[in-house]
């Protein structure tokens, strides 16, 4: 079990709230991100706090429903503030999402030449296709997919 590192945590928090200020979307500090947020050695509050007091009531190990709603505020994930790496996928769940999607685009006739309107790119290989959203719903609706083998 690896141990949790709110210092960590403390900094992501205060560099995703500087990136939103950036942006021009000032983020608020709650009194739980202020108490994370004290573990950082380079987070400077917006009002001096006698030293004891800082360090007695700083966060050390805060609940994933508080670590949640902090990166509500930010707009981005647990995962994100956490430090946690991506999910990679691998070559042979590549290929089942490819094969599943160009048998949507067969089943669906997603290249269908009447497709019009608000276009999103389907890559197959070097060709581009493109579906329409109101279109792909329709035909989602009415498609029949046939029974796996074996079922």
């Amino acid at each position: 079990m690896s141990r949790f590192d709110v210092v960590a945590l403390a900094r992501a928090i205060r560099l995703r709230r500087e990136a939103r200020i950036r942006e021009g979307w000032p983020v608020p500090i709650t009194p739980a991100m202020s108490r994370i947020l004290e573990r950082d050695l380079e987070y400077v509050p917006y009002r001096q706090r006698k030293e004891d007091r800082a360090r007695k009531y700083a966060a050390c190990n805060p609940a994933i429903g508080t670590v949640m709603e902090i990166a509500d505020l930010l707009d981005t994930t647990v995962g994100a503030l956490l430090g946690e790496r991506a999910y990679r996928i691998g070559t042979m769940e590549r290929r089942t999402i490819r094969s599943v999607l160009l048998y949507l685009v067969e089943v669906l006739d997603l290249d269908a030449p009447e497709v019009r309107g608000f276009q999103r790119p389907l890559s197959e290989g070097n060709v581009l296709k493109t579906v329409t959203c109101d279109e792909f719903g329709q035909r989602a609706a009415a498609a029949t997919i046939p029974a796996a083998h074996g079922t």
